[in-house]
């Protein structure tokens, strides 16, 4: 998996890979954060990591920034937590964030405990909290629909117990994380949000939910960075 070896048909790509690691073979990074292994979870481990870096290179192409290596902190937590991340989504966001982390123009938006956080998140809570991101402005309290939402989490629009138990829990998860909080302890966020649904007694009439400015740095950090204008 050196980078010389990863993507011979793609110059560029393979360019930017070997910038990032600093000249390090993609190999040695393996072995250095995950226990080399010939057998089937190895070869998916081994997989991963190669598709990591595979990602990084094009979404750092796709975005047109320039490139710097990234600290030895960084890199090998990055590549441990993605190198056993099994759903496709949330790899992809650890493939972002190391694209940020290796843009000059987006490094400090990576910052070391997000790592630890995205390596907690469930495929669900990932879900939730780009979903209600997307659905805020910066200035004003905002209704979002509850039918939508039970979509995302992969349910149909009614409310159903397992399905409001599931939604609890991710906004815990989310609150845990210091992403989520209450009006009274944090008046500065950036906005406030409760859930509207046409059911009456179900999960909306709850108390406004705030979105921190650590949850959009989280977002912004975990998505690839944007094309210069």
């Amino acid at each position: 998996m050196d980078p010389i070896e990863l993507i011979k048909t793609a110059p560029e790509l393979q360019k930017i890979v070997t910038t990032i690691v600093a000249g390090v073979p993609i190999a040695e990074i393996a072995k250095a954060v995950v226990l080399p292994s010939a057998d089937a979870l190895g070869k998916r481990i081994a997989s991963r990591v190669e598709r990591l870096f595979e990602k990084t290179g094009k979404i750092m192409l796709d975005s047109q920034s320039s490139v710097q290596p990234v600290s030895d902190k960084l890199l090998t937590d990055i590549v441990r937590g993605a190198s056993v991340e099994d759903d496709e989504r949330l790899h992809t966001m650890w493939a972002a964030l190391l694209a940020n982390a290796a843009s000059p123009e987006n490094a400090d938006k990576v910052r070391p405990g997000f790592i630890a956080i995205l390596k907690q998140m469930s495929p669900d809570e990932a879900a939730l909290l780009n979903w209600i991101h997307d659905r805020l402005s910066s200035t004003e309290h905002v209704s979002l629909p509850l039918d939508e939402l039970y979509a995302v989490l992969g349910h149909g629009t009614e409310p159903t117990e397992s399905v409001e138990r599931r939604l609890t829990v991710c906004l815990g998860g989310l609150e845990a994380a210091a992403f989520l909080s209450d009006m009274s302890i944090l008046p500065n966020e950036p906005c406030s949000f409760t859930f509207k649904s046409d059911t009456p007694n179900v999960f909306s009439h709850r108390t406004p939910f705030l979105f921190t400015h650590r949850a959009v740095a989280f977002v912004q950090a975990c998505r690839p960075p944007k094309p210069e204008d």
